[in-house]
């Protein structure tokens, strides 16, 4: 009898938790860590080569150098721009005189850095157009602004997370129109709760918080395994910090009480002040409580359906359903309680977040005023 509607996140396909790129942390910044190439044993990198460069950049990982203006380095970063100065001194020089600067960073950041700023890489549009951009390139554009201090980098990449994760609920259902922001899956949210702290953002905890709750109860019927028989243990989830992690735990054990405490709300609303059958909707509502089993109200609590509306569930056959009074009263119980305990997000994990909605009013108020006249319904 039991069903439930779209998931609220993009979970992982089921190659896609090994599989899904590793955009990992930096290790700590020591001289001991870092692996270069001899600046006369390197390959030219295909993308970031300028023939009349005057200076080579070495990633610590791989034997490729990027040959790159100086002046334009040091204008755009100061941090670079000491970087070049301390190293210069005593700086390897190639055959033909260009010196050769070992970065700390590997291939893939400084390439992703590199061909943004001079090659004119455009990671958010394609043809003038917004586009989505791969989350390990957006990470690696936030983390290497935030290094070297190059504001817009990390503005333009946090101002996408944004949007990915919004403050408003019914934006936050419509993935689809999400997706077109941003490439990730679940997997990725612990490196955004990295991002949040790194940039001071932390508008953007409570929705990867609730990701990372949905990725703690993964299982593998999730993925649509044969023979599947429990959890999925996510290896990305051991990279929280350890007050993310209890607050991971914490949230999970909430967020079900929540979705349980929501069930009992909307049953409590039948029958309605103005129902002309209470006799037939209060006995429908007594089928529902007789029908559910301890196993669909497990799935039915789960994190994963946390942000659902509960109607579908509670009354999906035609047998027993309510009058139009009541149906219409306990639908907009429903959808009042998922904004209140939308808005008690932050509550629930434990945060303080300035900009998050307070009230219900608040949250229809930002929707229609944002989209009035949009072709996207949320």
């Amino acid at each position: 009898m039991f069903s439930f509607g779209s998931m609220c996140v993009k979970l992982p396909d089921a190659d896609r938790i090994a599989k899904f790129p590793r955009d990992t942390p930096d290790p700590p910044d020591s001289e001991d860590n870092y692996v270069h190439a001899s600046p006369h044993h390197i390959e030219q990198d295909e993308c970031v080569w300028l023939p009349d460069g005057d200076i080579i950049l070495l990633p610590r990982n791989e034997a490729i150098g990027f040959c790159v203006y100086r002046e334009v380095l040091e204008r755009e970063s100061r941090v670079l721009k000491d970087e070049i100065a301390r190293q210069l001194p005593t700086a390897v020089t190639t055959a033909d005189g260009r010196p050769a600067i070992c970065m700390p960073d590997t291939t893939h950041e400084l390439e992703t850095l590199l061909t943004a700023l001079f090659m004119g890489k455009d990671y958010y549009h394609v043809a003038d157009k917004p586009a989505a951009i791969s989350f390990i390139y957006l990470s690696a554009l936030v983390r290497m602004g935030h290094k070297y201090e190059i504001q817009d980098l990390v503005d333009e990449g946090i101002a996408r997370l944004k949007k990915y994760y919004p403050t408003n609920p019914m934006k936050w259902e419509n993935i689809r129109r999400r997706e077109t922001y941003l490439e990730t899956c679940a997997t990725a949210a612990p490196r955004v709760i990295a991002l949040a702290r790194l940039t001071d953002t932390p508008i953007l905890l409570p929705g990867a918080l609730l990701d990372c709750c949905m990725l703690a109860t993964l299982t593998e019927a999730d993925m649509f395994l044969r023979n599947a028989t429990g959890p999925i243990h996510c290896s990305e989830l051991k990279e929280l910090p350890s007050d993310m992690r209890a607050r991971v735990m914490a949230g999970t054990a909430l967020l079900t009480t929540a979705r349980a405490a929501r069930t009992l709300g909307v049953l409590r609303t039948v029958p309605d002040s103005c129902c002309r059958q209470p006799e037939r909707c209060a006995l429908a509502v007594q089928r529902t409580l007789q029908d559910i089993d301890m196993d669909s109200l497990r799935e039915a609590t789960r994190v994963r359906h946390w942000y659902e509306p509960l109607h579908a569930w509670l009354w999906e056959d035609g047998e027993g359903t309510l009058c139009r009074m009541c149906n219409a009263a306990a639908t907009q119980a429903d959808a009042t309680m998922r904004m209140e305990e939308w808005i008690n997000l932050p509550k629930t994990f434990d945060i303080e977040v300035e900009g998050w909605p307070e009230s219900v009013h608040a949250i229809r108020t930002d929707t229609i005023s944002k989209f009035k006249g949009s072709r996207y319904l949320y």
